[in-house]
């Protein structure tokens, strides 16, 4: 072969290279995050995740993956429906970092009950979700799930709040709705009840003249827990437990300013339900880490054990029976998994 050949050749091989720099970072790889693997591709700088492990029931989608060669990537995208394979998932938690859900992402989801959509995604695509298969999503309030489920194409960070015409009210001025009086100097504490006259659950002024706040708390979170009525004979009721509750939801949506998503409320929660309520606050703090701020607001039987901790008493668990109620440890303990 003559040398000008081998030039030529040598040359052609570089010009092809320069011609095509993108498609050389171009690779798929699997990566093993708690116990599921993902299938990531890499293109043109962008890291998407394009399927996972179909029998997974809970999934954490991962925000990092690394690839044979320990060479981290952030993932910017979750596109799963190009692989047109149903998942059994029971619950999907987007870590914080992704900013985008590819359209017709969770279409295969049939089995989907939860979702946790973190504060950092900026594009959710058109028909992500199926509305046959709707799940509980547990995302910012910039998003609305009445267009996840009508199939729209949601930008959370462009869209605006809506704002009730009614707020921006300070607290310690506003009116009341059934007299139609503004009182002055903050809430009348002047009230007096005759002696002999029954107190109905939500007729009090504390429970029918809410104020409305100023602030939206896109990244406040609560449980509402409110046990009235007790399963076991040898544990009373507490009497307007469930009201209290409610109330509380209501100053959480209007005064407080939470997205009803960010508000669980259980009324006579039983032990698995109760469980449930702090599985659900861990994994919101696993999604939106040191963003999130937590409510916790609980109504009925607290009992110490034999060494003094407090126990809450579920409501089909006897007062009795100390060691079936919840921790407040393991509550606190709970909300300090926040990362």
């Amino acid at each position: 072969m003559s040398i000008k050949r081998c030039i030529w050749g040598l040359l052609t091989a570089v010009l092809v290279s320069i011609s095509n720099p993108l498609d050389a970072s171009a690779k798929d790889f699997v990566y093993n995050y708690l116990g599921v693997n993902f299938k990531c591709k890499v293109k043109n700088g962008k890291t998407t995740i394009i399927a996972f492990d179909r029998d997974a029931a809970e999934v954490k989608i991962p925000a990092e993956v690394r690839d044979k060669h320990n060479i981290s990537y952030q993932v910017s995208m979750i596109s799963l429906f190009s692989e047109a394979t149903y998942y059994k998932a029971t619950t999907v938690v987007i870590e914080r970092g992704i900013t985008e859900i590819d359209e017709y992402c969770f279409q295969y989801f049939k089995e989907l009950n939860a979702i946790y959509i973190p504060n950092s995604v900026e594009k959710i695509g058109k028909k992500a979700f199926n509305p046959k298969y709707a799940p509980t999503f547990t995302m910012p309030g910039s998003i609305k799930e009445s267009d996840l489920l009508a199939g729209n194409a949601v930008y959370p960070q462009n869209t605006p709040i809506q704002v009730n015409p009614t707020e921006g009210l300070d607290l310690s001025d506003y009116t009341n709705e059934s007299e139609g009086v503004k009182p002055k100097g903050g809430i009348n504490m002047n009230f007096q009840l005759e002696q002999g006259v029954a107190i109905t659950p939500g007729t009090s002024d504390i429970d029918r003249d809410i104020p409305f706040g100023k602030q939206k708390r896109e990244n406040t979170f609560c449980i509402i827990i409110a046990n009235e009525d007790y399963t076991q004979k040898d544990t009373p009721g507490v009497k307007y437990a469930m009201q209290d509750g409610k109330t509380f939801q209501n100053y959480c949506y209007r005064t407080l300013g939470l997205p009803r998503n960010n508000v669980r409320f259980v009324g006579n929660a039983s032990y698995l339900q109760t469980k449930e309520l702090l599985r659900w606050l861990q994994q919101v703090a696993e999604v939106y880490g040191t963003d999130a701020n937590f409510l916790v607001y609980y109504a009925g039987h607290g009992v110490p054990d034999e060494k003094g901790n407090c126990k809450l008493i579920p409501a089909d668990v006897s007062i009795n029976d100390v060691h079936n109620g919840i921790a407040l440890k393991e509550l606190y303990d709970t909300l300090g998994t926040v990362v």
